[in-house]
């Protein structure tokens, strides 16, 4: 990116990083350390007109999901 003058970084963390959940570590550490490497990638950036974001979805259903009538905690859709 420095290269060709900047460009823009967009990753996908997730509302776990924030709000854990039980049996579920691996994801949430790995979510909230996405945000720190967001944060220095931005910070050291900044001088190549690099920009980086973090974006933090809630709970996502998928259409395969939806049309199958499932839903959060197995509930229809």
């Amino acid at each position: 990116m420095k290269a060709q003058g900047g460009g823009r970084i967009i990753n996908i963390g997730s509302i776990s990083a924030q709000r854990v959940r039980i049996n579920n570590a691996p994801y949430s550490s790995t979510k909230f350390a996405l945000i720190g490497l967001t944060q220095t990638t931005a910070l050291e950036g900044r001088n190549c007109n690099i920009n980086c974001g973090i974006l933090h979805p809630g709970l996502a259903l998928p259409d395969e999901v939806r049309n199958r009538g499932g839903g959060p905690a197995g509930k229809p859709a």
